[in-house]
């Protein structure tokens, strides 16, 4: 009798702590951004590939454009440990991948097919293709 309640409880405990983990697991910021890239994505897609004027939010979320040798629309869907780092999505009409706001720091491919980015002091970001010219960010600092 015990040991099948001992089955019984750890079986419980083994579905919990798995429920849990897909809970934090689909929250996550990068599993966000695929949501709004999914959600949001053809659509902004079309706007740029139509000449029209960009509009300055999409789904309530601010669009930032930062020029440079590749231009970047940037959606900043989140931000934590008290404002110092930030994680978000862009549009990338080149399909290159680029650092956080497109400033003129080098990227470093990583072996798990993202690139990090460093600078002085503890500035740091790392980025990452979601699809097609769409690529997940995370910046700190």
């Amino acid at each position: 009798m015990k040991k099948k309640r001992f089955i019984i409880i750890s079986g419980i405990l083994v579905c919990l702590a798995i429920f849990i983990s897909l809970a934090v697991w689909s929250n996550s910021p990068e599993q966000k951004a695929e949501r709004f890239v999914k959600v949001n994505g053809l659509t902004f897609y079309d706007l740029v590939n139509s000449n029209q004027q960009i509009p300055t939010t999409l789904d309530g979320i601010k669009v930032d454009v930062w020029s440079g040798e590749h231009t970047m629309y940037e959606f900043l869907l989140g931000t934590g440990m008290g404002d110092t780092q930030y994680w978000g999505v862009y549009y990338s009409p080149d399909d290159v991948p680029l650092p956080y706001q497109n400033t003129d720091v080098s990227l470093i491919a990583d072996d798990d097919g993202s690139w990090t980015w460093q600078t002085d002091g503890d500035n740091h970001g790392t980025t990452k293709k979601i699809i097609e010219k769409w690529y997940y960010f995370e910046a700190s600092f």
